[in-house]
């Protein structure tokens, strides 16, 4: 699910300009989203790909991303969705869970947030590719850290990947 959203009360400001010249593009930080060390209204945008629901404690990062976004700051946020979906493919790469739209709307708007804008990304059919491509990856690969970094292995999983990915891209496209 895809969101774009913005802190409550707030217009858009001019890009990010630090202490100084204006940046001629995007600035990219990577952090710890349950300790970030910016001062408040740092940034115009953050992004959040996939990433919030890894973390346990989704309420603090929302809370941090609060302070360092600027009044009129943008936060887009991927998350899978539908706790329906559960699979071990969640469980294979760490997931602490899956969202319910309200859950996700409740959490942003409590951390100050203004939901301005929500997109469904993906479905059934996409699910289903996914879980075929995650399974697919554990039979050629098991559950060992050794085998998954066996460059030999990767590099001739790597075409079959390719061609799953294009795959699961049209089926995306096509179930959203």
């Amino acid at each position: 699910a895809l969101r774009e959203i913005h802190k409550k009360g707030a217009r858009p400001r001019r890009p990010f300009k630090p202490d100084g010249p204006q940046w001629p593009g995007p600035f990219f930080v990577v952090t710890d989203a349950t300790k970030i060390s910016f001062k408040p209204e740092t940034f115009n945008s953050a992004v959040l790909s996939e990433v919030l629901e890894h973390i346990p404690d989704d309420r603090k990062t929302l809370s941090e991303l609060a302070a360092v976004l600027a009044p009129g700051g943008h936060l887009v946020i991927t998350v899978p969705a539908n706790p329906h979906y559960w699979g071990f493919d969640d469980e294979y790469v760490h997931h602490q869970r899956r969202y319910k739209i309200s859950e996700l709307f409740e959490k942003v708007e409590t951390a100050g947030f203004e939901v301005v804008r929500k997109k469904k990304v993906g479905g059934p059919l996409e699910r289903i590719g996914t879980w075929i491509t995650v399974k697919l990856f554990l039979i050629l690969f098991g559950k060992s850290s050794e085998k998954k970094s066996n460059p030999e292995r990767l590099k001739k999983f790597l075409p079959v990947y390719k061609v799953l990915n294009q795959f699961l891209s049209a089926i995306i496209s096509f179930d959203s």
